[in-house]
């Protein structure tokens, strides 16, 4: 929040500044979930794990929210295309992302702030109808995003759907003729930027008629799991396994929520455009 506080100043200051050259605007922000179908009792998500699972996701929830738009590029921007992934074998390799991808807490300059919203808002992930927030901004070319994945706040309109988590999640994980449905949440911790989802790239100019728009994929979250660990936990009296809080399902869950990928096909856990003419 520190940094949301700080980027905030510099935009007030870059709007008030003649030698920078900028102009004050009024942006609009719009953020949405990603979704396959739309179905009588909502929408899913389906994709397939790296190890081997299909996974079907009923709900997805996220607090997100403040947003910051920057000059810089990320660091992606600059780094060399990567060969093309081989499949995890071992733990560690689901785990850890490749290459291709960073869990958003990479080292980042954002340089000056070109637009901010600084409220927090609760995103059904699923939903692919954006919700709006106007903004204050900056006239000027852009080339990153930070969302913030903060704590749900006390006065979070529906924010007990996330049952003290900042992330939560309800699906079906199948595989060999398994199927476990499963539910549970994550809570981000604050150390590392960890609750930043830092140098998601843009290419544009911030304006008076452009609108940053912001996705949240949760596929991202489980593309690295193995829903293995679900076998030993007990089910509920509605036949859903709890992700352990402290266990590998809930630890790459936390790496997925944050992850930036490129150039693969691999699920981004945000994606962000300037759209002309909102």
């Amino acid at each position: 929040m520190k940094h949301a506080l700080a980027a905030l100043l510099t935009l007030s200051v870059l709007a008030c500044e003649p030698s920078t050259g900028g102009r004050a605007v009024d942006v609009t922000f719009s953020v949405r979930g990603a979704s396959d179908e739309l179905t009588s009792d909502g929408p899913l998500r389906r994709f397939a794990t790296f190890a081997g699972w299909e996974v079907e996701l009923e709900e997805a929830w996220v607090a997100v929210g403040p947003f910051v738009v920057w000059e810089n590029p990320p660091p992606l921007a600059s780094a060399p295309s990567p060969a093309p992934a081989a499949q995890p074998s071992t733990l560690w390799d689901l785990l850890v992302p490749d290459a291709h991808a960073h869990p958003g807490d990479t080292h980042f300059n954002g340089g000056n702030a070109k637009a901010e919203w600084m409220g927090q808002t609760l995103l059904d992930a699923l939903s692919p109808e954006p919700q709006r927030f106007a903004a204050p901004g900056v006239a000027g070319p852009a080339r990153s995003v930070t969302i913030h994945l903060e704590p749900p706040r006390a006065d979070l309109e529906g924010g007990a759907l996330l049952n003290g988590d900042h992330l939560r999640a309800r699906g079906t994980a199948t595989k060999d003729g398994q199927a476990l449905r499963f539910v549970g949440g994550i809570v981000l911790p604050p150390e590392g930027g960890r609750r930043e989802i830092n140098g998601i790239p843009v290419e544009g100019d911030v304006d008076e008629d452009v609108d940053v728009a912001l996705v949240i994929d949760p596929a991202a979250w489980f593309i690295e799991v193995d829903f293995s660990e679900l076998s030993a936990v007990e089910p509920d009296a509605d036949g859903f396994r709890t992700i352990p809080v402290d266990g590998s399902i809930a630890a790459a869950w936390e790496i997925g929520a944050r992850s930036l990928t490129t150039g693969t096909a691999s699920p981004s856990a945000a994606a962000a455009s300037l759209e002309v003419g909102r």
